[in-house]
């Protein structure tokens, strides 16, 4: 949704069924710095529900799969 702002907020649900607590940091760490890369013109709040799949994705995976999804819903 745009939120009138000019940034991005990001909102990470990772469950523990993507790993434990060390899994489940590096999957956000990876998914904040994928979103720190997207140059958005306005502001957008975007919610991640990452899946256990996403553990054992490599970054460029997940950057691909987050890039396409962004530019789905129009974030980009």
């Amino acid at each position: 949704m745009p939120n009138g702002l000019p940034y991005v907020r990001v909102g990470l649900s990772v469950s523990k069924r993507v790993g434990n607590a060390v899994t489940r940091n590096l999957v956000k760490r990876r998914i904040r710095s994928v979103f720190a890369n997207i140059d958005a013109s306005e502001g957008w709040d975007v919610v991640v529900t990452a899946k256990p799949e996403s553990a054992d994705a490599a970054f460029s995976d997940l950057e691909r799969s987050i890039g396409k999804s962004v530019k789905r819903a129009g974030v980009e």
